[in-house]
């Protein structure tokens, strides 16, 4: 059965909810979890102004908070804990998992009832009254859920998903610079998109990136970034160098030409 202690505290559906805060409220679910035939945790909306969905629970500091999914647990103010044992503790953020030693449940003491007395659960528990104890249980291990079906990211506070990492994680460094590229933006600094929902590219801006990124490489493997800076910048182009690194022919003919057109001869003494 369900429970609720508290100002305008409510339980509706579900079975062991136990609300214990004001203006708190427990949804449906099974509140309750069980190991080797016994309970070890309780579901428990407690605080003030948060709800429980499908046994999630609150701490005694929640404020404004939400907790849905099956042990699904918030410890703090303004916070969302969405799916299976999902807990936040960090204020206004959502969570998905749960880290080890987070929150798991907690386990609950009732005062018990008058002897001879017995609920239609068969508990002797006074749900009349508060508990004697709320005490928090843990996890011993981290765990996390996938968050899955997500569209692609725009905006620059947008979710990144795989599909848009993998293009630049299969990418060596033979052509890094070439595949950065700049969209185009609004007044508001969002990138706009074409009629088929995709970024347009700013070319002048990504040209101007993919050359200052070409530049950072240069400096990064100590080639600099032009032929005339020093006979070791063997190309115009320091991806190039780091490309052929493991190639002596290659690298021997970039060598020969860059000396070619910083003397004007086919040899690496000034005439």
């Amino acid at each position: 059965m369900n429970a609720a202690v508290g100002q305008q505290a409510t339980a509706i559906g579900g079975s062991n909810n136990y609300v214990l805060g004001t203006n708190a409220t427990a949804v449906g679910g099974l509140g309750r979890g069980y190991a080797n035939g016994e309970v070890v945790y309780d579901s428990a909306v407690r605080g003030s102004y948060s709800v429980g969905i499908a046994g999630g629970s609150t701490g005694e500091n929640a404020i404004g908070d939400l907790a849905a999914g099956h042990q699904a647990v918030v410890t703090t103010e303004n916070g969302t804990a969405i799916g299976y044992q999902a807990t936040t503790d960090e204020a206004n953020t959502i969570a998905f998992g749960h880290d080890a030693g987070d929150i798991s449940g907690y386990t609950i003491e009732w005062n018990k009832l008058p002897e001879g007395q017995v609920n239609a659960d068969g508990t002797t528990n006074d749900y009349t009254k508060a508990p004697k104890s709320v005490t928090p249980t843990t996890y011993k291990d981290a765990y996390y859920n996938c968050l899955v079906k997500v569209a692609d990211g725009i905006d620059d506070h947008d979710v990144v998903v795989m599909e848009q990492l993998k293009q630049y994680a299969e990418k060596d460094a033979s052509n890094l610079g070439n595949n950065i590229e700049v969209y185009k933006t609004d007044k508001n600094g969002n990138v706009q998109l074409d009629d088929n929902k995709k970024p347009i590219e700013d070319k002048d801006a990504t040209t101007t990136v993919q050359n200052a990124n070409k530049d950072a490489w240069g400096k990064a493997l100590g080639a600099g970034n032009t032929i005339s800076n020093s006979y070791r910048d063997v190309t115009s182009d320091p991806i190039e160098v780091l490309t052929n690194r493991h190639d002596p022919e290659a690298l021997r003919k970039l060598m020969k030409d860059a000396v070619k057109e910083r003397t004007g001869h086919g040899h690496g003494r000034r005439q």
